[in-house]
């Protein structure tokens, strides 16, 4: 059985039953003399299928996210950070860091004044890398402390495989570098905090600017002054004064934060703030985020906390803070007053000055190991984490080209390892199989750089958890982009810790591979016979310039109302080569001869033969399990014109030519539920508002969310079995398409442009002049290419199914 693309893999499968022995069939001619067409049958008609799956529903940005299970009614005390915990800063923030460190490098350690001239590029680096201090390297750990491929660099200059190979005697990096030894030396720094993307930036263009310059220099050496330099940012107070002349420039206003303390304080709860920036700063920034009354929302303040050591040592005493003597007190703290600040400390002696039991503890903070690592394993408290760089992660996969990428990947990893042993002996299946493999690692690679070009995901290293990923479901109990966020959730919500799949349990929710082949076949087999059973029959449309229809309609063009479930028939132009009139048979020439084909492209079907009956079915429906079929709204119009002639350059014309002179265009109306067109509020004049109906990459289109803007329409084949072909001349598509979309698309694509009907009347300068006096649907949709239904209708390769 030698199978194809969707639809004629259901032609094959007359019936459910014989569906189920599809890949039992398949399996025994993979090893014939046709093995590896059927190979390729095989990889094509899965991607067909994952193209069309249902994707899940995208992740909450403002959702937490649980690693072990948390009760929040069993907390009473709610501890935090400020640093990217409450105070989450803006990027300009790493770039005043990067400067004022750059400064003090010229100007204190004598590095050349040059580098001044060096941009910072904060984009360069992720949070969670590894520097190497005495190779002078950069690079990005798994769960498993092996380097991920590509992700190392010295300076700005990427590693070759063969280098990194050379350097560490392949990819495994000993534990030994990681920890630091007997005498406190480490090996290799890992950037834990976001501040420290700043540093890791200059180290890169120090490294760079010596490499290019032929000049010599110890990487060692080079860290700690850079190391030093940094750090005199902070203790100098210069970061400082810069962020309080100008909190709303360097910190981001989180919506709600102030009701979530007020939730707190409303429910009995106990908060307190414990953090290692001293008062002057924190005060400024809290003043901006809740108010100048932000004392009233936490019990108990410790500033310059010196975290971790706060955890570790009982060597430091609390002291009592003055604010507005910028004074510490002489006097011994025998006890912990609520809404005074305190400077210093211990974690023992705050639990007893204070009176707070161990348990009952939930501390949130954005270093893993400064913040929630001790405090967890020295006395139980519960603990959160802040990943501000969860928003823009998640709005990355959620996107529709990162999941289908993604779906893609995972399919093609499966049909990789299924006959990976079959094809052992067979040197043809291995090519195959290879060729496979190489595009597995592309989309690795490019799945990779959708987060970061250089180092990809702060979670992931390709399919493993990052060493910053593994670290962070260790020590934190949940973990989310923002405090705030909590506020989405009830005092007293449960969160729940998702199942691991581990390698050798299977997972009873989701089918296997070939279980989701059957189950997608029976439905689509299933979807496709019900408008059989179930639909009205609406009066066939003659798609003629003489056709009665349009004659009577003028140059308006018919209008037709139907319902979700209507069946209508588009009959092509028939003129019996006996006795055809010359001007008929030119009419139906410039019309109807505009058909295409493209390597890769399937027609759906075709009016290319004057001589026969040809019916294009055109059945009203919200949804299909149809690859080959799409989709109406309700409420909507659509429209349907011609060409203006019937060359190529045509199709990206539609002013003029018999849409103009013979009114070929005809609106279709779908009644919403209550019988009603859905009346909208016009929208700007946006070529993304009219939906031009395609399957294309996200690329195409603006950034935003279009998915409630756009609707589909589904041609079926004629009511006579599959619909009458003929052949085509061959052109590139990709020509007719925006220079950004070429690469995107390689197969053949059709469109319908649709508006809204109030769109229409209160547009009338543009709506009904246009509708009148021309065939162009919408006046700026100036590169969409707009087919008339007595066109070839094509499917399009899949990048995108269902509402885009």
């Amino acid at each position: 059985m030698k199978l194809g693309a969707a639809p004629h893999f259901q032609r094959v499968c007359k019936g459910v039953g014989r569906c189920a022995r599809f890949l039992a069939q398949f399996s025994a001619q993979a090893n014939s003399e046709n093995g590896n067409a059927n190979l390729w049958d095989l990889y094509r008609f899965m991607k067909a299928t994952v193209d069309q799956r249902l994707l899940q529903s995208p992740v909450n940005p403002k959702s937490v996210f649980a690693n072990n299970e948390l009760d929040l009614s069993e907390i009473d005390v709610y501890g935090f950070d400020y640093d990217y915990t409450l105070a989450i800063y803006r990027k300009s923030l790493n770039r005043l860091i990067y400067f004022l460190a750059l400064n003090r490098l010229i100007s204190a350690y004598k590095y050349p004044e040059e580098l001044k001239y060096v941009d910072y590029d904060p984009e360069f680096a992720v949070r969670g890398l590894h520097y190497d201090v005495s190779e002078g390297i950069l690079f990005k750990l798994d769960a498993f402390n092996r380097i991920q491929k590509g992700t190392a660099y010295r300076g700005k200059r990427k590693l070759s495989d063969k280098e990194v190979a050379s350097i560490y005697g392949g990819f495994a990096i000993p534990k030994a570098f990681l920890y630091p030894d007997t005498a406190g030396y480490e090996r290799t720094k890992q950037l834990q905090d976001l501040f420290s993307l700043p540093e890791v930036g200059l180290l890169a263009n120090v490294i760079h600017y010596f490499e290019s310059n032929g000049f010599a220099y110890d990487s060692a050496s080079l860290f700690h002054d850079v190391q030093k330099a940094t750090k005199l940012v902070h203790s100098s107070g210069d970061m400082y004064r810069a962020v309080m002349e100008n909190a709303a420039g360097y910190i981001k206003r989180s919506i709600g934060l102030r009701q979530f303390f007020e939730r707190l304080v409303a429910n009995g709860k106990l908060a307190f703030l414990i953090s290692n920036s001293p008062f002057f700063f924190i005060d400024a920034g809290m003043r901006y985020l809740l108010g100048d009354d932000w004392r009233s929302c936490f019990h108990y303040i410790i500033v310059n906390a010196m975290k971790p050591h706060f955890y570790t040592t009982r060597a430091h005493k609390f002291r009592l803070y003055q604010p507005t003597t910028n004074v510490l007190s002489w006097e011994k703290v025998t006890q912990i007053m609520r809404h005074s600040v305190y400077s210093g400390g211990n974690l023992r002696d705050f639990l007893e000055l204070t009176g707070i039991k161990n348990k009952g503890i939930l501390y949130f903070g954005d270093h893993v190991y400064s913040d929630l690592a001790e405090p967890s394993a020295r006395v139980g408290w519960r603990a959160g984490a802040i990943v501000p760089e969860l928003t823009k992660e998640i709005r990355l996969q959620n996107s529709d080209f990162f999941r289908r990428k993604l779906a893609w990947l995972s399919a093609l990893t499966s049909l990789v390892e299924r006959f990976e042993q079959d094809a052992s002996c067979d040197a043809e299946s291995r090519t195959v199989l290879a060729q496979w493999d190489q595009e597995r690692e592309e989309l690795r690679e490019e799945l990779k750089m959708v987060f970061n070009p250089r180092f990809g995901s702060l979670f992931r290293t390709y399919h493993n958890p990052s060493y910053f990923s593994i670290r962070l479901m260790r020590l934190a109990d949940v973990y989310t982009s923002s405090v705030a966020n909590l506020l989405n959730y009830s005092i007293g919500q449960k969160f729940y810790a998702r199942r691991w799949l581990l390698p050798h349990e299977s997972d009873l929710l989701y089918p296997s591979l070939s279980q989701a082949i059957l189950v997608w076949a029976a439905w689509s087999l299933l979807f496709s016979l019900l408008p059989t059973f179930s639909c009205r029959q609406l009066p066939d449309v003659y798609w003629n310039a003489s056709s009665a229809s349009f004659l009577l309609a003028s140059r308006r063009g018919p209008t037709l109302d139907v319902q979700m479930g209507d069946r209508l028939n588009i009959v092509c132009p028939y003129y019996p080569s006996a006795g055809d009139p010359t001007g008929r048979l030119d009419a139906y020439l410039e019309i109807y001869r505009c058909t295409l084909e493209e390597q890769g492209s399937r027609i759906v079907g075709v009016c290319g033969t004057p001589e026969t009956v040809t019916l294009l079915t055109l059945v009203v429906r919200e949804f299909t399990a149809n690859p080959s079929g799409l989709e109406f709204k309700r409420g909507q119009r659509y429209y349907f014109i011609t060409t203006s002639n019937g060359s190529r350059e045509g199709l990206s014309n539609a002013d003029g030519g018999l849409c103009r002179s013979s009114g070929m265009k005809m609106a279709i109306d779908v009644q919403s539920s209550d019988g009603q067109l859905t009346t909208k509020r016009p929208r700007p004049n946006k070529s993304k508002d009219y939906f031009f109906i395609t399957y294309r990459t996200p690329e195409l289109f603006d950034d935003e969310d279009d998915d409630d803007q756009t609707t589909q329409v589904d041609y079926e084949d004629s009511l006579n079995g599959e619909a009458t072909t003929a052949a085509t001349n061959s052109h590139d598509v990709s020509e007719w398409l925006p220079t950004t979309a070429k690469s995107d698309i390689t197969e053949l694509w059709y469109v319908v442009h649709t508006r809204s009907p109030e769109e229409q009347q209160t547009s009338s300068s543009i709506g009904d002049q246009q509708w009148n006096n021309g065939c162009s649907c919408y006046p700026h949709a100036n590169w969409a290419t707009i087919v008339s239904l007595t066109l070839v209708i094509f499917f399009a390769g899949s990048n995108e199914r269902g509402p885009l």
